[in-house]
């Protein structure tokens, strides 16, 4: 319980980046852990596109990795699962077993 209670207090301080997204996009795993660390929303979003996605499809494991370190969320948005998703940018194996070792 005492965990459920730190959680939804540390969502509410969390802030949304589009910088985060930008870097996960470009790859940028310490300027992206740098914002994380400072309260950016892991599940930042920018123009329907979430960091996580950004990652994904910029075919980066290291980026999704530190989303996952942040517990980045594993619903989906749209239609398609993360996994899904994953699978249609053709994305690689070392990406694929990050997300299915944080559980998508």
């Amino acid at each position: 319980k005492a965990r459920d209670m730190f959680q939804v207090a540390l969502k509410h301080k969390l802030k949304q980046s589009k910088h985060l997204v930008d870097y996960a996009s470009d790859g940028n795993v310490e300027m992206m852990h740098d914002l994380l660390v400072n309260y950016a929303d892991p599940d930042s979003k920018y123009e329907d596109e979430t960091a996580l996605l950004a990652a994904i499809s910029s075919k980066n494991a290291d980026a999704v990795k530190v989303l996952c370190e942040f517990n980045v969320s594993m619903k989906s948005k749209g239609e398609k699962s993360v996994m899904a998703e994953t699978i249609s940018y053709n994305s690689s194996d070392d990406i694929i077993k990050v997300l299915f070792d944080a559980g998508a």
